[in-house]
This record gives C-alpha cells, sequence and structure tokens, in this order.
C-alpha cells in the first residue's frame, strides 16, 4: 500500500512538471494565469495580511490555509500563487490514494485500490482545475481524504485511535465547507454515520472543529455586521447587483438556462436580433410577456450599457427598469408555469452541468488534429460511460443497503445523490465546474456499478458452464 502511495505521489509530481513546466519557462509561474474566481478568493486574504481586516468578505475564507503559509514564508504574491498550484498537484495524490482505500474497504479488493487511485489521478475533469488558484481542488481532495476517514473510523481502525481519525476528519469536513459551503448539509451525515454506527464519543470530536470554527465566523461576522450572518452577505458578487446580472441570472433560474454568464454569450449581451426566436424555449412565455417583449428589454439592456450619453440618473433608472422587468418576467413563469418552474427548470440546469463538461471534450475534439483528437474523443466517450455509471450506482447502492441494512453503502449513495444533484436541482446552477465536487462519490458509484455488472456476468457464465 506505501509502495502504490509514494508511486501516486510520484505520477503527479510528473504530471505536474509535464503540464507547468512550460508554462514556467515562458512565465515564472505554475498556475496557468488567473481567473475572475481568482481574485476573489486571493484579494481578502492580501487585505488581512496588509490592513488586519478580511475584505471584501464575500467569500469564506477557506483559501487562506493553502495561501496564507506561503505568504508568511515571506515568498510574493506570484510564487505563492505558483506554491499553491504545486501543494494542489501533490495534494490531489495524496486524496487519490485515499480514494482508492477507500475502495478497497468497500468492496475488498486490491485491484480496485489501484484502479480508484490511477482514476482518481488521471481523471480529466479533476486535472484541469488543478493549474489554476481556485477552490475545486482544494475541496474535492479535501472532501476524498474526510470520505475515506469516516468509513475507516467505522471498519478498521482501533477504539483508541478512533477519537483523533474523528477529529481529523472534523478538520477537514470543516475545511472542505469553508472552500465551498456546499458541503455544509455533509457535517450533518457525517454525524448520522457515526450516529447509526454507535461512535458516539467520535461524534462530538467531529464536529468540535466545525462548531468552533464556524463560531468563530459567526462571531466576527456579527461584531463586524450587527447581525446574525451564517455564512456571506450576499450569495452573488456585489457587482452583480450594481447591474442587472443578479435579475437576470433569477430570471434564467426561472426556466433553467445556462447561468454561466461570463461564458456563454447571451441574448442580453449584444445587439445582435434573433427573429426566429429560438434562443429560448417556447413553453416558457407568460402572459406578462412574450419574445417580442424579451426582445425589446434587449434594446434597454444594450443602451443602458453602451450609450456614453446617458446620465447617472437615467442609467440608474433604466436599470430600474431593467431588474424590475426580469423579475416580474421570472414571478410569471413561478406563477403561471408551476411545472416549468418546479420541475423543468431544475432538471434543465442539472442536465446543463454534465452537457456542458462533455460539450468542452467534444468542442476540443472538433478543433483538435492528429492523435491528441481521438484522445479527446476518448475523453467525450468515457464521460458519459463515466456519468451514466455513477448515476446506475447510485441507485444499485441505495437499494444493497436498504436491503442489507448496510448503513456505509447507504451513506455513500445519500452523499453522492447530494452532491450530484445539489447545484442543478437546489441551485439551479449549470456550470460544469459544480461537478467536480461530486467527482469522487461517483467514482466510488460508477465503481460499484462495473463490480455488480462484473459479478453477474461472471455469475452468469459460471452457470452456463457448470450446466
Amino acid at each position: 500500500k506505501w509502495l502504490l502511495f509514494w508511486g501516486v505521489i510520484v505520477i503527479k509530481i510528473i504530471d505536474l512538471v509535464w503540464r507547468g513546466f512550460p508554462h514556467f519557462q515562458k512565465t515564472g509561474q505554475w498556475y496557468l494565469g488567473g481567473m475572475t474566481d481568482t481574485e476573489s478568493y486571493i484579494a481578502p486574504l492580501e487585505n488581512f495580511l496588509e490592513k488586519g481586516n478580511y475584505t471584501p468578505d464575500y467569500r469564506l475564507p477557506g483559501m487562506a490555509v493553502a495561501y496564507l503559509p506561503f505568504r508568511l514564508l515571506g515568498l510574493s504574491q506570484k510564487d505563492a500563487l505558483s506554491a499553491v498550484v504545486i501543494f494542489q498537484v501533490i495534494y490531489s495524490g495524496v486524496a487519490a490514494y485515499f480514494l482508492g482505500y477507500l475502495l478497497f474497504l468497500l468492496f475488498n479488493r486490491f485491484s480496485l485500490f489501484v484502479l480508484g487511485s490511477m482514476f482518481y489521478l488521471l481523471n480529466p475533469i479533476l486535472r484541469k482545475w488543478e493549474m489554476y488558484v481556485l477552490t475545486e481542488t482544494l475541496c474535492v481532495n479535501t472532501l476524498s481524504i474526510a470520505l475515506f476517514l469516516i468509513v475507516f473510523i467505522c471498519h478498521k481502525s482501533s477504539v483508541y485511535k478512533q477519537v483523533y481519525l474523528a477529529f481529523l476528519c472534523g478538520l477537514l469536513i470543516t475545511w472542505a465547507f469553508f472552500l465551498r459551503p456546499v458541503v455544509l448539509p455533509l457535517v450533518f451525515l457525517f454525524t448520522v454515520y457515526l450516529y447509526v454506527q454507535r461512535r458516539y464519543k467520535c461524534i462530538v470530536f467531529l464536529l468540535l472543529p466545525y462548531f468552533f470554527f464556524h463560531g468563530l465566523w459567526i462571531v466576527r461576522n456579527y461584531s463586524k455586521y450587527r447581525r446574525f450572518i451564517p455564512l456571506t452577505k450576499t450569495i452573488y458578487y456585489p457587482q452583480y447587483h450594481r447591474t442587472y446580472y443578479a435579475a437576470l441570472f433569477r430570471f434564467l433560474q426561472a426556466y433553467g438556462d445556462f447561468t454561466n454568464l461570463w461564458k456563454v454569450t447571451h441574448f442580453f449581451s449584444s445587439a445582435e436580433k434573433d427573429t426566429t426566436g429560438s434562443t429560448f424555449p417556447s413553453y416558457i412565455y407568460t402572459s406578462v410577456f412574450n419574445y417580442d417583449s424579451l426582445v425589446a428589454l434587449r434594446s434597454i439592456v444594450y443602451r443602458w450599457e453602451k450609450d456614453s450619453t446617458l446620465t447617472p440618473q437615467q442609467k440608474k433608472q433604466l436599470l430600474s427598469y431593467i431588474k424590475r422587468k426580469f423579475n416580474l418576467y421570472a414571478n410569471s413563469i413561478k406563477k403561471e408555469k408551476p411545472f416549468v418552474y418546479y420541475f423543468i427548470a431544475p432538471l434543465r440546469s442539472l442536465f446543463f452541468i454534465y452537457y456542458t463538461e462533455w460539450k468542452t471534450f467534444y468542442e476540443a475534439f472538433v478543433k483538435s488534429e492528429g492523435f491528441p483528437k481521438w484522445i479527446y474523443l476518448g475523453y467525450a466517450i468515457i464521460f458519459v460511460l463515466f456519468i451514466s455509471s455513477a448515476f446506475i450506482g447510485v441507485v444499485l447502492m441505495f437499494v444493497s443497503g436498504l436491503r442489507n441494512r448496510n448503513f456505509t453503502y447507504l451513506f455513500i449513495a445519500l452523499t453522492a445523490i447530494y452532491l450530484l444533484s445539489v447545484y442543478g436541482l437546489v441551485f439551479r446552477l449549470s456550470e460544469h465546474r459544480y461537478l467536480v465536487t461530486a467527482v469522487p462519490l461517483a467514482i466510488i458509484t460508477a465503481f460499484y456499478c462495473w463490480v455488480f455488472l462484473y459479478v453477474k456476468i461472471r455469475s452468469f457464465y459460471t452457470t452456463i458452464g457448470s450446466g
């Protein structure tokens, strides 16, 4: 097992050099440039170092654990970002090992230990985010190790070690929460799992880090804003409230459209006329608006964005009008088309998360030439098989857990159901990066599906052979 551990670490280091060294030679950086979100994580930490004030504070401070130590060691901001990338890649190797170990605990097959570690290690969904300073890679790796620890506590560890491992698991799940708050319900699931496994003392040590650090954050928010704020004071970027984006966001979510406005050229972002009306599904229109209403609103949006002759007061009035219209249209869908609002829209959002991930591989296939072209085609095919197997595996694992009272299977299945669906069904977000957090659970359930099929096929041919 330790040979495998050091093997995956070496592979990740080679992977880091292969992907990052050419970029490092050109720029002196290991991270592949900045992204819009990178600045939103780093800026408050830099303000904290310089002025002792964590602001702007519309992000939870989970990135501090990975970034601040390098800055405190004297590295410049650029070098600290590169150090975070190097840490992320090696951390992925550690997480790959423990996810493989978890598969071994669940299915008692060493071959799955190796295959699971390699599948995590080389997974293109995970690898492409490792070279950017974002919370996706840190969160998914931390969650993978926490999942291993919680299962290990209930199956293999000695009573003496259980409380220490539970405390470490609590620290990891707390860090994952501060990286991506969507992890919060998993604290409850972890607690319930320990309870049904009769690890009562471990529950205390699991929850201790969470209540301590989350409590500190709540106290900090109350002392600053004089009101109870468990997470952050806004769910959108502050600049969204200074534009029409938040209202447009709500309109798109009402019927389930792409919400990654920064990536997709949307109907409202240009003055080009779409006379076909194909941009919007025909079933979304209500007595309050139709396609012509949206075309008219687009011209107003375009004027607000581009007309330099507008006075500040006129721009403010136009923006207020645009927001009212988007909110009015969204509310009319909710009121007049409840089936669309409550059923179709969440399913469309969930579909877009997986479709846009598949589309990145397919578009790379179309644009590439030679051998890489077929690599991307393979990625696209494997992605469909992987996600299909993951969803089938969730059902199989849940049913097996119920029939056999296997609480570990139920715990894994429920965690997978939550992470595979929460962004689309609950938050109605459709960007493919939201799939990343669910990948470890998808790997586990996909492998369960493949093992299930293997056992059934082998049993079938054994029966034929013996007959």
